[in-house]
């Protein structure tokens, strides 16, 4: 059976902290998704300046740890959606995501990643950037392994997907490339 839509969360990741890029996600998540959850992740340096400033625009807003890896795993803690998309803040989404992953959506655990045109189609290389994933299949296989040493300024996470993808088959996940959904 094919659905023909599903209920997306937005984790929103912000390490630069800056509201400028939030607030350019959130419209961008309120135009195309109204009504849809989002919850803000700010690294752990974040001040209770930030925290205030961030907060009024997104209620809420959460501080992650050190790296944006560590963002992630809070930002899977904190939601409350069935289907959790993870957004680099200063993005513009694309609509009918959820329309998408819907029609190639066969169980809980799909995984799906956008892919564009010239860009890699795997997901070990693809970006992270509208990762979608089930909160409870993400709950089943774990966290996102994290190793402090490596912060969120190194070049990729290709060592931390592997490992976290190496859970996710032997879970039973299926990583599905969508073609069309790539933030702007």
């Amino acid at each position: 059976m094919i659905r023909k839509s599903m209920e997306l969360g937005f984790i929103i990741l912000n390490p630069e902290r800056d509201v400028s890029h939030l607030r350019h996600t959130w419209a961008s998540v309120r135009r195309h998704y109204y009504g849809s959850e989002m919850v803000h992740i700010l690294p752990k340096e974040a001040d209770a300046r930030d925290m205030k400033e961030h907060k009024e625009l997104c209620p809420s807003t959460h501080r992650g740890g050190e790296t944006e890896i560590s963002m992630i795993n809070k930002g899977f803690q904190k939601s409350k959606s069935e289907w959790c998309v993870i957004v680099k803040a200063g993005s513009q989404l694309r609509g009918d995501m959820n329309f998408r992953f819907a029609t190639h959506m066969t169980d809980e655990k799909d995984i799906f990643f956008p892919i564009a045109v010239g860009t890699a189609t795997d997901f070990i290389d693809a970006s992270m950037n509208c990762l979608t994933i089930n909160r409870e299949f993400f709950k089943e296989i774990g966290d996102f392994a994290e190793n402090t040493m490596w912060k969120s300024s190194e070049p990729d996470f290709n060592m931390f997907k592997m490992l976290w993808a190496g859970d996710a088959l032997a879970k039973g996940g299926t990583f599905k490339a969508i073609l069309g959904c790539y933030p702007r």
